[in-house]
């Protein structure tokens, strides 16, 4: 459950208005169950389950939604004016990435990215509350920023599942070989490459991000600092990423997110 106690999520949260928080878990709830659409292997199941979610994005429409999460995720979409063509192309996307398993040129992969992360970073931000509409532009470049550093923290499970995510024009050598032959220094110097590529995706987010819009979206803001700091302790030893995925103590976290607090008045 992605609003698990020990989270990124949980923690970006604490303290947050209830009425805000429930819709914020909603949202991403209904994200994360449309994407594990994609793991799907039958196409006549793929099918059928992407259908049905599509008809109930329709169903709204007229009120007549069956699944609970799709009623749940309709209050929301009202509540807050979620836009349905965000909702749509997130949709959309699940079926147009369900057969990705190597990325791409670097046009496809900010187009991956977007369909992946920052979607949901868009509607999260109405969810969040925002009166300065370049916080659409700080959502699109969070999302670039989130999806790749995910790609590095969870790279070895991507790894056993024979997906990868990486710009194939960032590759010394093919994709398909480059994990299997390659020595500790060649994969550090890759991920060094993608990992600055995040972070540089990070400060243009940052950019259109005013300081009275970072109050009403911290959550977001924690969030995105908590995966820079867990980046930050993979860099130590990129061999780590193999190994599994690495997880910031709670201790840390809650000394990350304090000082953040602190820092920028919220």
């Amino acid at each position: 459950m992605i609003s698990a106690r020990g989270s990124d999520l949980y923690y970006s949260l604490l303290g947050f208005p209830a009425p805000k928080k429930k819709a914020v878990l909603i949202l991403r709830q209904w994200a994360e169950t449309l994407n594990d659409l994609a793991a799907i292997q039958e196409d006549s199941v793929f099918e059928a389950k992407w259908g049905f979610w599509q008809s109930e994005l329709e169903h709204l429409h007229t009120k007549s939604a069956r699944h609970p999460l799709a009623i749940d995720f309709g209050k929301v979409i009202t509540d807050y004016r979620l836009p349905m063509n965000l909702i749509t192309e997130y949709l959309e996307g699940i079926r147009v990435d369900r057969n990705h398993q190597h990325c791409c040129s670097e046009i496809d992969f900010l187009a991956l990215a977007y369909r992946k992360q920052s979607l949901v970073q868009m509607l999260l931000a109405y969810v969040y509350g925002f009166k300065d509409p370049q916080i659409l532009h700080h959502a699109l470049h969070l999302g670039r920023a989130l999806f790749l550093m995910n790609e590095i923290i969870y790279l070895g499970a991507h790894l056993a599942q024979g997906r990868l995510s990486f710009p194939l024009s960032d590759y010394p050598v093919e994709a398909e070989n480059f994990w299997e032959t390659s020595d500790s220094q060649t994969l550090s110097m890759f991920l060094s490459t993608q990992s600055e590529k995040a972070k540089a995706h990070y400060e243009k987010a940052q950019s259109f991000l005013s300081k009275p819009e970072m109050k009403t979206q911290h959550p977001a803001f924690i969030e995105a600092e908590l995966k820079l700091a867990q980046l930050a302790l993979l860099e130590e030893d990129y061999s780590q990423v193999l190994k599994g995925y690495s997880e910031l103590t709670p201790l840390r976290k809650y000394w990350k997110i304090w000082r953040l607090r602190r820092e920028h008045g919220f």
